[in-house]
């Protein structure tokens, strides 16, 4: 594994302001009680929640999120209306990251595009030894085996560690700079796996190997690398090494294992673990603006009276089904201590509601269209992929609709407290609620519009099979015509001026 880019600066090397400044703003942070334990999704739509070992919370620009494991995190916004004291502390810490990632990337020689520490947000975890799953050959894991996501390219991860004794809930009442180096910290173990990340990600090596037709040769065991983390320390993910590798957290086994039976802890992993991870994470369908900008563009071109090209119907069901399942539900399944913690958001949602409600109601005059042209009332060129287009955004919002009603009703939700149980939303909220009442335009099952397409197409289908081609009424009217070439050319100069090319289909 090449550690080149894996640069750790030890707690000395920042000065006290900086960490007593950092702290109280975690200590803040830790008071507002915005940390939540995440209810993820790891293997995807209909597939069990599982929650996190660790509590987070996610700061940036406003209107920023960030998507992992199925989940989407809101994040609080750091300047501009309604930002916290603690919030807008983040900002200028995030300020002072930046210089020294810039700092440490000139230094391995990654200071040039495509390599980017322009960092948009910080994802902060709450790490307690209690929570730590069992200890193993290396360590009791706190946060397992991965490599960040939705992240900008060849962009540097920084992450500033701050640490307070486990038998105290914040850093109130502990020493405002860091503790000594102790002999049972905290380690950060790391792999090599090439291209879990990055542009090389959509096509990685096996599925390069069944491309050539070659035989796929199993991947020999990577090797570990575990780094000793202190309390104040700051850690530096650099250019592509987190394209390349994964890293896990690891707390002593030793801490655990006193922690779990109750005996005092001195130092170490024994603390409770702040990780603010400063990243640039992408903006492009991941930020409110983004979103409604897209939305707003697919809405302004729709025409309802007339059949549309297929990619006009199908960016308007794309964009109907983000709102609904990457916006809406992802917002409101996280309860209502999630939503009362994030009053920057209320108005964004209930806008992109109605921007949800706008789809809903072009797409029954979709359908209404497509009746209508089935009947033989208006044109019907280009009906086929018009009608694909139609019933495939129906039916993947059909089923993506099942599953996230199956991941409402999963069993870990349901023992949540009350203020974190999914909040009713669209269809399943009160009328008089503004992300309520559902669509007037289509009903909450469209199942049965995707029967009724299918039907359209297969009448359509048969419509064709039992017409004549136009070149068989010109024969049977016109008896003087000559083949020649594949081609029909019409002796009546008075209809036809010029030679039609035709296939032979007989």
């Amino acid at each position: 594994m090449d550690m080149d880019r894996f640069v750790r600066e030890p707690a000395d090397a920042s000065s006290e302001s900086f960490h007593e400044e950092f702290r109280r703003c975690l200590h803040g942070l830790y008071e507002q009680g915005i940390f939540q334990y995440d209810l993820i999704q790891p293997v995807g739509p209909g597939t069990p929640v599982v929650s996190t070992r660790v509590t987070r919370c996610l700061i940036g620009e406003p209107g920023i999120t960030y998507k992992y494991l199925g989940l989407r995190m809101f994040a609080h916004p750091w300047k501009g209306e309604k930002t916290s004291e603690s919030c807008s502390a983040m900002y200028q810490h995030n300020q002072e990251l930046i210089s020294k990632a810039e700092e440490q990337a000139v230094a391995v020689g990654c200071d040039a595009p495509p390599y980017s520490s322009c960092f948009n947000l910080t994802l902060i975890n709450r790490m307690d030894p209690a929570d730590s799953g069992a200890p193993n050959k290396l360590g009791a894991v706190s946060v397992s085996w991965h490599a960040d996501s939705s992240l900008v390219d060849y962009s540097t991860i920084t992450v500033y560690v701050a640490e307070h004794d486990a038998t105290q809930d914040s850093f109130g009442l502990s020493p405002a700079r860091p503790c000594k180096p102790c002999d049972d910290p905290w380690r950060v173990a790391l792999r090599h796996t090439p291209n879990v990340q990055g542009p090389e990600k959509s096509c990685p090596w096996e599925v390069a190997a069944q491309e050539t037709a070659k035989p796929v040769k199993r991947r020999a065991k990577a090797k570990v690398h575990t780094v000793p983390i202190h309390d104040g320390d700051i850690y530096h993910l650099i250019g592509d090494f987190n394209h390349h590798n994964q890293h896990a957290v690891l707390a002593g086994r030793d801490a655990v294992l006193a922690v779990r039976r109750g005996m005092p802890v001195l130092g170490g992993s024994g603390t409770i673990r702040y990780s603010s991870t400063h990243r640039v994470a992408l903006t492009e369908g991941h930020s409110y603006r983004s979103v409604k900008q897209r939305c707003s563009t697919a809405l302004s071109v729709a025409l309802a009276d007339m059949i549309p090209a297929a990619a006009q119907v199908h960016e308007e069901q794309q964009c109907s089904l983000e709102l609904e399942f990457e916006w809406i539900r992802q917002f409101f399944i996280q309860g209502k201590a999630h939503r009362e913690a994030l009053p920057w958001w209320h108005s964004k949602m209930d806008e992109l509601v109605f921007l949800w409600r706008q789809f809903e109601v072009l797409t029954a005059q979709r359908l209404t269209l497509l009746r209508r042209a089935a009947a033989g009332k208006v044109g019907t060129s280009e009906l086929d992929p018009f009608c694909l287009a139609l019933k495939n955004g129906l039916q993947k919002r059909a089923e993506l609709r099942e599953a996230w009603r199956q991941r409402e009703h999963d069993p870990l939700l349901k023992k949540q407290p009350a203020n974190r149980q999914p909040l009713q939303c669209l269809f399943d909220a009160p009328s008089d609620a503004p992300h309520g009442a559902g669509s007037e335009a289509l009903p909450h099952n469209v199942w049965p519009l995707v029967e009724e397409i299918s039907q359209i197409q297969l009448q359509l289908h048969e419509t064709k099979k039992v017409g004549k081609p136009w070149y068989q009424f010109v024969l049977n009217v016109y008896q003087g015509c000559a083949f020649q070439g594949g081609e029909v050319t019409c002796l009546s100069w008075t209809l036809f001026s010029q030679r039609l090319p035709m296939k032979r289909r007989w």
